[in-house]
């Protein structure tokens, strides 16, 4: 994601859908790919076959025979998102633990282990009940700026395949993102047979 981008210009960016369209209902329903594999993917032999050489194929395949013919089958989906708020919310954990400090041994903690909270302190006169306002007033302004949160949405290329969600955030996403995951029904998950890992998510 550009660092520049508020969350809505993202979620209209083609980054967020993906360079094509993910299937959907006009594709193969995860509990019937019979119109787009083969049979033999729900053999022995459908990590050799339709895997791609990753160390989940198994996994993968693994969800795909416990599918078939079970629409209704519950099944965990994961996509990777840019994590928009962790900055912010690493500045919150911060001033929250400064807050902690000074509430346990009544002043913040020494310069050579804090600078800032050091020289903070003394700016406000080394006065603990001030120290901790500012702090949470600075907590307050924080959780104002915090973007909407990321979900899961109808038309999404997603991943049965946790660890691949995983591969696809560190690659795709400079290492900058956090996984989302829901529960769906394997009749909502659709294939176009390009991969046994990623899917359209289409609850109608």
């Amino acid at each position: 994601m550009n660092m520049n981008m508020n969350f809505k210009q993202w979620l209209e960016n083609e980054n967020y859908k993906g360079t094509h369209t993910a299937p959907n209902k006009e594709d193969a329903p995860l509990h019937n790919l019979t119109n787009t594999y083969p049979d033999d993917i729900y053999s022995d032999k459908g990590v050799l076959y339709y895997g791609d050489g990753s160390p989940f194929d198994g996994e993968s395949i693994g969800i795909i025979r416990s599918a078939k013919g079970k629409p209704n089958l519950s099944v965990k989906i994961f996509r990777a998102v840019p994590d928009i708020n962790k900055e912010t919310n690493k500045k919150i954990k911060y001033y929250a633990s400064l807050i902690y400090y000074a509430n346990k041994f009544g002043f913040a903690p020494i310069a050579s282990k804090d600078m800032f909270a050091s020289e903070l302190f003394a700016k406000l006169g080394r006065d603990k009940n001030k120290f901790i306002e500012h702090l949470e007033k600075e907590i307050t302004q924080l959780e104002s700026k915090r973007e909407n949160k990321i979900t899961i949405n109808p038309g999404d290329w997603v991943t049965i395949n946790r660890q691949y969600a995983v591969l696809h955030g560190q690659a795709s996403l400079d290492g900058n993102y956090k996984i989302l995951s829901k529960t769906v029904r394997a009749k909502e998950l659709f294939t176009d047979g390009n991969s046994v890992h990623e899917w359209g998510y289409d609850p109608g």
